[in-house]
């Protein structure tokens, strides 16, 4: 017999049975013929499909798998050829051939031959395979890993990349959350409850708040057929003590002894308020506290209940502990304690009499609302609309107010006025962040994109080595997977890094005043960034793969990797003009944003805001009448004078502050040439310590600055502007004129005039100003402490409460903060536009030009055949260059095309925060594509040098 053998087969030449003709038994073919049979049986394929099966858990080399499959089948088939030349029938001796390798340790034996270890512990051939699969993934991992770390530039840059898109909007939209979607802790059902303002509403949507009293408020409720309850709450500070502390001003609030029972909230300890607890005319002496309170004064929840606090130097009993993590009903709230809100008054030195529980009189004008099920707030609205007005003709006298003043109930709790400027700063970090995004994902695409088209001779030696399309694709994913993985840890780090800062960035007297405000970052937020990001890495990671396995199917090996379709070409140089467009758009937002800022930071405000800080002192609270509380201060000036490194002014207003407002006239002229200005009582350091000018005459004496007496023919200083209102182009010095405030009417002497103040940045009017001494106005119980001094603010606000305690320690001195604060807050919004488009803007020009720097390389490799037979037919390396600098001009005047208009209506999101320029100035976008055709020549310059550099006979030899 003569063997006839072929790749796949193996063939056998027999002498011919009794066969009834031509047959065909599962893979065996009978065909007789002269004198023999020759049998074809198909074995290869059920071996090294089984085989493959059974070693798929050792993780060998692809190509020592190769080899030990090899082998083994070859033993199978010599053992079947045996069998068959025995006498054994085909299905025979292929039986056999099973039966042998089912031997225990027949398989592991003829594998450790093989690969000269001990003996392999394998299950039975023809059982299924398990973990093959994982097997591979792990496989391609390891190779994933020692891939990039060949190329550590690339891997950085990629995780940089994808670190700096996922933490900063990770960050910016977890503050969104927390300041608009963010639900109050542990309080039920938040979707039935609003928040209700009685007021008088004007035109413009301004108003002005009416407080409404208990009777009012249960009467409404009785007549309702939309609300389940209302509660009233109002937050504030008060001076408490714990023990024998120095008191404190911390977060306080008066509520209804309902309040709790509608917010559905448990307490922590004890009990909330009883209901006679919160009767008029005077409630009971009791409070409810924080946890947080709780902990810091009392150890746990539980002993501090049946303990004592002084407020407003009142005794307080604690009767219950709030639940925790509930501090108040704002995104804001700090609030430590709680108490009924009959209480207020006599808490307050209000006089006790029965006034107090009449219909006109309350302590709320801010109420939470719970809607009964299936009733909107308009509907609570609406019948509030019709039933208050009621309540002016059932008694007239007591609430005439209803004739003017409406209710109006929004949706949630917390002040809807805060939230709508909670959501016009969401739209803003949202606008941010979107773009943040875009930059970064175009980035990340751009580079895998590059990264996966130079690597397409790889995935055409894989190809040809036997790796399948899936198994390449599978290579690419976990590599992409890696990546994408690794950018997250970081931006997560980042996000966590970044809220504080951006917190600061936007609401800088937030951070200062809370800064134990700790805002979580969302995980939803962080799932969706997370989710764009890995989803724009893994398309971008898988779109060259897929290209690369198409392009060696269709062209080979010899061709892979170095010359692009034209379809790849046309995707990546979109890429790269996508990022050029929104750079362009950011770096000229950026060029608008920083004009206006730098022309905010350079304005003249009158004053200087630079080491200055401000205190508040309030012994109103305490009780204190004027002559007590003009004592306390020059006590507490007197401490100050002593304390070295310190320059101190009181005053009834910061120049910052929103002051009392008075009308001045010259005297002798008719009551209707009445100017309404700016009043504030000050010492007389006050100039000093702002650095107001005192362009002519003199600031107050130490006798004028606390003397009490007789107001009328007192000294004043007026500001330039008044000066020149009052008295024209007149010397105002010694001039008279009359200051009227409600029905009280002085006269004064003008002893100085000082230069105007602009309390308001983006405003260009100058504030009239009237300065009187500190102790002629009679409302000096509410006080602004200013202290200049070089010093860090903790320890000046340490000496300032150690001064103050030597004055009375009863008074607290509460809301330090700098001037530069103030400042901070004006330019809170174009700061954080002006700081962040210019980070993203420089960055993106920055990635924009590594991206185009890849593209144009990648071309250059391309076309080196093509440069190589221009330069042999005579071309200049002028003219290679030239050919260079076209791509990228075309690429970069796309990109300009696109981005120019991109900006353009862009701009009109930023129109409303520009000062001193227009979102349309034509000189931000002539800089803008300036800067832009610059970063393309700096990208195209090194692609274009090595263009000129290829040789031509060495470019024809390449194929």
């Amino acid at each position: 017999p003569r063997p006839v053998s072929s790749p796949a087969h193996s063939s056998l030449s027999v002498p011919i049975c009794d066969l009834p003709g031509d047959r065909q038994r599962k893979g065996h073919f009978y065909c007789a013929t002269e004198g023999t049979l020759l049998l074809r049986y198909n074995t290869m394929p059920e071996w090294r499909q089984e085989l493959l099966s059974r070693i798929a858990d050792l993780n060998l080399r692809p190509e020592r798998e190769t080899e030990i499959v090899d082998e083994l089948a070859q033993h199978l088939d010599d053992r079947v050829r045996d069998l068959v030349a025995g006498g054994a029938t085909p299905e025979e001796a292929t039986a056999a051939a099973f039966l042998d390798l089912d031997t225990p340790g027949e398989l592991s034996r003829r594998l450790s031959e093989i690969l000269h270890r001990r003996p392999l512990q394998l299950p039975p051939l023809g059982t299924p395979a398990r973990g093959a699969w994982l097997g591979s993934c792990l496989h391609d991992l390891r190779h994933s890993v020692r891939s990039l770390l060949r190329t550590p530039v690339f891997t950085l840059t990629v995780v940089a990349v994808m670190a700096l898109t996922i933490g900063p909007t990770t960050a910016m939209l977890s503050i969104g959350n927390w300041l608009v979607w963010r639900p109050v802790p542990v309080v039920q059902a938040q979707d039935h409850l609003g928040y209700a303002i009685f007021a008088t509403w004007r035109d413009g949507g301004s108003f002005q708040p009416d407080f409404v009293s208990p009777a009012n408020i249960a009467d409404l409720l009785r007549a309702s057929s939309t609300m389940e309850g209302m509660a009233g709450v109002q937050e504030a500070s008060e001076s408490v003590s714990v023990g024998a502390l120095p008191a404190e001003s911390i977060g306080t609030a008066h509520a209804d002894a309902n309040f709790f029972s509608i917010l559905g909230l448990r307490p922590a300890a004890g009990r909330f308020f009883a209901p006679e607890e919160d009767r008029l005319p005077r409630g009971a002496a009791v409070a409810v506290v924080s946890d947080a309170f709780a902990r810091r004064n009392f150890g746990n929840a539980r002993d501090a209940v049946g303990r004592e606090i002084r407020m407003n130097r009142h005794v307080l009993s604690i009767v219950g502990v709030a639940p925790p993590s509930f501090r108040g009903v704002t995104a804001f709230s700090a609030v430590d304690v709680w108490y009924p809100g009959s209480s207020y008054r006599w808490l307050h030195y209000f006089p006790d009499d029965e006034q107090t529980a009449q219909r006109g009189t309350g302590t709320f004008y801010e109420f939470i609302v719970r809607a009964r099920p299936g009733v909107s707030f308009d509907a609570i609205s609406a019948e509030l609309a019709v039933t208050a007005p009621r309540l002016a003709t059932l008694f007239p006298d007591a609430n005439a107010k209803f004739q003017t003043v409406r209710a109006r109930v929004f949706p949630g709790i917390g002040s809807p006025f805060e939230r709508d400027d909670n959501r016009d700063l969401l739209r803003r970090l949202l606008l941010i962040g979107a773009a943040l995004v875009m930059l970064g994902c175009a980035n990340v695409a751009n580079l895998l994109i590059f990264r996966g088209v130079r690597r397409g001779r790889e995935y055409a030696l894989r190809i040809a080595l036997g790796a399948s399309r899936g198994r390449l694709i599978q290579h690419q994913l976990l590599e992409t997977c890696l990546l994408t993985t690794a950018g997250a840890l970081f931006g997560i780090g980042i996000a966590a890094a970044a809220v504080p800062l951006i917190l600061s960035l936007v609401m800088p007297s937030v951070a200062l005043n809370t800064p134990d405000l700790a805002v979580p970052l969302d995980v939803r937020a962080l799932a969706g960034t997370l989710a764009l990001a890995i989803g724009t890495g893994v398309v971008a990671g898988l779109i060259p793969a897929w290209l690369n396995t198409t392009r060696v199917a269709t062209g080979g090996l010899s061709q892979a990797g170095r010359h692009g379709t034209p379809r790849g070409q046309r995707l990546r140089s979109g890429f790269a003009a996508a990022q050029l467009a929104i750079s362009l758009t950011l770096v000229i937002g950026a060029l608008l944003m920083v004009t206006t800022f730098r022309g905010l930071m350079t304005t003249d405000l009158g004053f200087d805001p630079n080491n200055v800080s401000e205190h508040r002192i309030d012994v109103a609270s305490l009780g204190y009448g004027p002559s007590e509380a003009l004592r306390y201060v020059r006590d507490f000036n007197a401490a100050l004078a002593v304390t070295p490194g310190l320059a101190a002014s009181f005053s009834t207003g910061a120049p910052t502050a929103t002051s009392q407002s008075v009308d001045v006239r010259r005297t002798g002229d008719p009551d209707d040439e009445r100017i309404r200005v700016r009043a504030n009582a000050i010492t007389k350091n006050y100039f000093a310590v702002t650095d107001i000018p005192i362009l002519t005459g003199r600031g107050f004496t130490a006798e004028e600055e606390l003397a009490t007496g007789d107001r009328s023919g007192s000294a004043a200083i007026i500001s330039q502007s008044l000066a020149r209102r009052l008295f024209g182009a007149a010397e105002p010095l010694g001039r008279r004129f009359d200051v009227v405030s409600g029905r009280s009417v002085h006269s004064v002497s003008v002893a100085g005039v000082v230069g105007d103040i602009r309390p308001k940045l983006r405003r260009t009017d100058l504030e009239l100003t009237v300065y009187e001494p500190f102790a002629r106005e009679p409302n000096t119980r509410q006080t602004t402490l200013l202290v200049k001094s070089t010093r860090p603010l903790t320890e000046v606000a340490a000496l300032v409460k150690a001064a103050g305690g030597r004055a009375d320690a009863n008074v607290p001195v509460f809301g330090q903060r700098p001037f530069r604060v103030w400042v901070d807050q004006q330019l809170s919004t174009q700061r954080v536009f002006a700081w962040v488009l210019s980070l993203l803007g420089g960055l993106g020009l920055v990635l924009a030009a590594i991206g185009l720097y890849g593209l144009l390389s990648q071309s250059v490799a391309e076309r080196t055949r093509e440069f190589g037979i221009r330069m042999a037919i005579g071309a200049s390396r002028r003219h290679v260059i030239a050919l260079v600098a076209r791509h990228a001009a075309v690429i970069g005047v796309i990109g300009a095309g696109a981005g120019l208009p991109l900006a353009f209506f862009g701009a009109r999101v930023l129109e409303s925060q520009l000062t001193g320029i227009s979102a349309h100035d034509p000189r931000a976008y002539v800089a803008a594509a300036l800067a832009l055709f610059a970063v393309v020549l700096v990208a195209a310059a090194l692609p274009a040098r090595t263009a000129t550099r290829v040789q031509p006979i060495e470019a024809l030899r390449m194929d």
